[in-house]
């Protein structure tokens, strides 16, 4: 054995001969005062370490998370470019994938799985559905912010032609799906709507009405009369298939027919 390793034997020997002496000669409670040191100290040493574990495990998720986003934000770059420079049949082949890839997952999936998929597909759609609507309001607002007299006329004018091109190239299963899911919105949110709100909404649409009717032209004003004529014709026509003749004739018959009731409990 080397003088070194003996030199520090003697010494670490001598050390703990001295702490043993020491710890012999002093009393009761010097004895409790340091053993209540010591534990106050491991306490102490046990929360920094538990403490120095959380911020290490904290920085590891933060990384984790920050390298997670870099990586999905490359690979959504990557999927534009891709979608970007593909072609329609590549296009369909993907859609095909997809949805052959979707139907083996959602056939093997259990009960339970689907149970909880459900509600998180849920949640994942509502949250993008509420950014892009967000989104749209606030682009659509700053346009029209932007946007001159002249600009929103022809603007108006063109939504008007898009929209009558389409409703006149849809077939009437169409006509009658999108009425029913409009109705069916429209009932939802004034069902779920309070009354401060349904009436800011009754003076916004008051208001877009108003509004509407200083822009709109002699000719839109009155292909816009004689629409409502027509409705209006046709709602009543609706309500009333007898017609008018008949209707008259069948009131004058219920009057008839309770006058005789009078009559007849006349003493």
């Amino acid at each position: 054995m080397p003088p070194k390793r003996r030199v520090h034997l003697s010494l670490r020997s001598a050390r703990a001969s001295a702490v043993t002496a020491r710890r012999a000669r002093e009393s009761q409670e010097q004895t409790t005062m340091r053993l209540s040191q010591a534990l106050h100290s491991q306490e102490e040493r046990a929360t920094c370490l538990a403490g120095k574990a959380v911020n290490r495990a904290s920085l590891r998720s933060r990384l984790k998370n920050a390298q997670r986003s870099r990586m999905n934000a490359q690979a959504a770059v990557t999927a534009s470019a891709s979608r970007a420079s593909e072609t329609h049949h590549q296009r369909l082949l993907r859609n095909v994938r997809n949805t052959a890839a979707t139907a083996k997952s959602r056939a093997i999936e259990t009960l339970d799985r689907g149970r909880a998929r459900q509600p998180r597909d849920a949640a994942v759609t509502a949250s993008a559905r509420s950014v892009r609507n967000a989104r749209n309001t606030a682009t659509t607002a700053r346009s029209m912010a932007a946007e001159t007299f002249d600009r929103r006329r022809a603007r108006q004018s063109r939504d008007a032609a898009a929209t009558a091109s389409a409703r006149a190239a849809e077939t009437p299963l169409r006509r009658s799906v999108r009425n029913a899911k409009n109705a069916a919105t429209t009932a939802r949110s004034r069902a779920a709507e309070t009354f401060d709100r349904r009436r800011a909404h009754q003076s916004g649409d008051a208001a877009a009405t108003a509004r509407s009717r200083e822009s709109e032209t002699e000719l839109q004003r009155a292909t816009r009369n004689a629409r409502n004529a027509r409705n209006a014709a046709a709602t009543s026509v609706a309500r009333n298939p007898e017609g008018p003749q008949t209707m008259s004739n069948r009131l004058s018959r219920v009057a008839t027919n309770m006058a005789a009731v009078r009559l007849s409990q006349t003493p």
